[in-house]
């Protein structure tokens, strides 16, 4: 009889996890077939009437000269007639500044600073930026990163869509660009989970805590840049852009404007799995962190969500019949991969195929990101920070 009660426990434990993993992986696909977030103007149609705005363009590169070149001939094909370029070259020991002035090709709208030592208690980041706001002139100031490749009427369109949207602060999340086995599998599922903690209805609620940001592409209107104190601010942040973000949308509310713009924006960010290893685990646990999530829930939500669902199946397969719902979580979270993936990078649907082996990957990360976290300090780029947010 013992044997028998300690079967049935087990069983409505399994049907009951299974129960809720299915639901909320089917509420996962849902809003990856469902939620849009808001979306900047079309490319097509002329600039404004009238003097434009100066936009500064400004990008940190360290070690960038793989990446230079196609971003400094991306903003100059801007049909936006005022802009100028400030690359910061942080230390490069690569020739990123050689190679941004031969692309620039004596274009009088570049201008390369070489940066300055950093100062103690700074990260590298957040003070190339804020070298690079020192020398600009610009009515508004935009901070790209050196993979960022934009459409010709990126800036344009930015500044109208601010203009119509009484933003003062924008951010855009473009499209990902894939190219590695290991990109396609990790990166899809590492930005799934990062969606799943700003989720954008909530994140478009002025009044909300949650805040959608992308530091790949934010753009700030000279007075809010300088009444939220700039980089200086966020001098000591490694995920510099959500310290920035929850800032701006905290003084400004409505000011602040997170939006899609897959078709005026690209990035490729991490290339090889080493890359996507170091990338993610310095930001996962510091940016968990920022939005209220511990480390330790962070690893033990990702692991439950992400691999949960393959477990159960494998105990269904093994003779537990009462895990079947588990199937059923582990065949919407490959569906809700494949479709995310879709409409985020282009991706093929079938990719949602790879969702264990990308969760068994990503919770790998997240662990190493909770244990660097804990251990105090975080290497990035070649420099030794404390790691604080």
């Amino acid at each position: 009889m013992g044997g028998l009660r300690v079967g049935a426990g087990v069983d409505t434990v399994a049907l009951v996890a299974g129960m809720i993993l299915a639901v909320a992986w089917a509420a996962a696909l849902s809003a990856s077939l469902l939620v849009a977030g808001p979306q900047p103007g079309s490319p097509d149609g002329r600039q404004a009437p009238g003097r434009p705005p100066l936009v500064s363009v400004i990008v940190p590169m360290r070690n960038e000269a793989h990446n230079a070149g196609d971003c400094v001939r991306t903003v100059l094909g801007q049909d936006h007639d005022a802009f100028e370029l400030i690359v910061v070259d942080d230390g490069s020991t690569d020739g990123t500044g050689r190679v941004v002035r031969a692309a620039a090709g004596g274009d009088h709208r570049v201008f390369v600073a070489d940066g300055e030592p950093l100062p103690s208690h700074w990260v590298g980041k957040p003070w190339a930026c804020q070298q690079g706001a020192d020398y600009a002139r610009g009515d508004w100031l935009l901070f790209l990163d050196a993979d960022v490749r934009l459409h010709p009427a990126a800036l344009r369109v930015t500044l109208a869509d601010a203009a119509e949207h009484d933003a003062r602060v924008v951010s855009w999340a473009g499209r990902q660009v894939l190219g590695s086995f290991w990109e396609r599998v990790v990166n899809p599922a590492v930005l799934f989970f990062i969606a799943a903690l700003t989720p954008m209805p909530l994140a478009s609620r002025p009044r909300s805590r949650v805040v959608a940001v992308n530091g790949q592409f934010l753009a700030f209107a000279r007075s809010a840049y300088e009444q939220l104190g700039g980089h200086a601010r966020v001098h000591d942040a490694l995920v510099e852009d959500l310290a920035l973000g929850r800032a701006a949308k905290a003084a400004f509310g409505t000011g602040y404007r997170f939006a899609w713009a897959r078709e005026l924006l690209a990035t490729r960010m991490y290339r090889t799995l080493a890359e996507l290893r170091q990338g993610w685990s310095k930001n996962l646990a510091l940016g968990a962190g920022a939005v209220g999530l511990p480390p330790p829930l962070m690893v033990g939500g990702l692991v439950t969500g992400g691999l949960g669902p393959w477990l159960g199946l494998a105990a269904w397969a093994g003779g537990v019949a009462a895990a079947w719902p588990f199937a059923v979580a582990a065949i919407c979270q490959s569906a809700a991969m494949g479709v995310f993936g879709r409409r985020l990078c282009g991706l093929a649907p079938a990719w949602g195929l790879t969702a264990p082996l990308g969760m068994v990957m990503v919770s790998g990360i997240a662990l190493e990101s909770a244990w660097r976290v804990r251990a105090g300090t975080l290497r990035w780029r070649g420099r030794v920070y404390a790691a604080r947010r």
